[in-house]
């Protein structure tokens, strides 16, 4: 069984899960203890007996009524039940699970396996396979349509003219976060996100992420790698679950503006000790007012939780 998973406040609006309730309410309440036995594929035994010795050892339920509740799971298309050389085992949406569980890393995904089987038939595998004979066929038509296209009469080539100069009201200028073009009234305008190289690995990130990684890699200086800063602000997130993440980055780039990062600098560390100075604060101050202390707004984080304020360590 996993040591931690995230469980979303969205779960209480689920319509599956609130069908399902109108049908058998111990069924929908006992939804997030499931959440902890499948594993970071998403996969788990739907053996009956071995579910209540790992998930519910303490529970009045016997294996007949746990079958059942898997039965309704997979009913109610909450998981997908399946079968593999005798055995019995139940997935969820891989895709819908990693935009929950965002601290699993992908590259792990990819060099080791699940030790459950990956399901056949699945609904969310016939979605995509559809998803791609759609687009195969929009391709298709498109060159089709492109060889029937009739030929222009041939013409004169036109003598060659020497390529126009860029507008004097217009011009290219370097920046950490891709190019940018200057306008007329000397204003910066961004011709592409400072993520864009990596739109596959933002697919299963959350907005409040992407925002935080396209903060660190607009400061000067700052080493950017988005795989390794990925799991370090997931990393930071886990260790500092009061904080809002993303309003004490933005302080720390602030304050980073007057005291910038040399080639000497480590600048993970030098964050990481922010956040710990933060909550530091935040924990002194609440055991003297015996109340949670604000210092920034409040924000969800990745869990479906809402922050706690925390004031930033450079403030007096």
């Amino acid at each position: 069984m996993a040591r931690k998973r995230f469980v979303t406040s969205e779960i209480s609006t689920d319509r599956k899960i609130a069908k399902l309730a109108e049908k058998n309410p111990v069924a929908a309440a006992l939804w997030p203890w499931f959440i902890t036995g499948f594993d970071d594929w998403g996969r788990m035994s739907a053996d009956p007996v071995e579910v209540k010795l790992t998930i519910f050892p303490a529970f009045p339920y016997t294996s007949d009524e746990i079958a059942e509740i898997i039965q309704l799971y997979h009913q109610y298309e909450i998981a997908h039940y399946y079968e593999v050389d005798g055995k019995s085992y139940l997935a969820v949406n891989p895709e819908k699970w990693l935009k929950y569980q965002t601290y699993i890393r992908k590259s792990k995904l990819e060099q080791q396996k699940s030790k459950h089987p990956e399901p056949e038939n699945a609904p969310w595998q016939a979605q995509d396979s559809a998803n791609q004979k759609t687009a195969t066929i929009n391709v298709a038509k498109q060159q089709s349509a492109t060889i029937n296209v009739l030929s222009p009469s041939p013409s004169p080539s036109p003598s060659p003219s020497p390529s126009p100069s860029p507008s004097p009201s217009m011009k290219v200028v370097g920046g950490s976060g891709g190019e940018t073009s200057e306008g007329e009234h000397g204003e910066t305008r961004p011709n592409n996100h400072p993520l864009n190289n990596h739109s596959e690995e933002l697919k299963n990130t959350t907005n409040e992420e992407r925002e935080i990684l396209s903060v660190l890699k607009s400061i000067e200086l700052y080493p950017f790698d988005f795989e390794k800063d990925l799991q370090f602000i997931r990393d930071l997130a886990t260790d500092y679950p009061s904080l809002d993440l993303l309003y004490q980055v933005k302080k720390w780039r602030d304050y980073k503006r007057d005291k910038p990062l040399t080639q000497k600098s480590s600048p993970r560390a030098q964050l990481r000790n922010w956040m710990n100075k933060a909550d530091e604060w935040r924990n002194e101050s609440n055991e003297k007012t015996g109340r949670n202390t604000a210092g920034g707004p409040a924000r969800a984080d990745p869990a479906g939780k809402y922050r706690q304020f925390v004031r930033s360590p450079d403030m007096p």
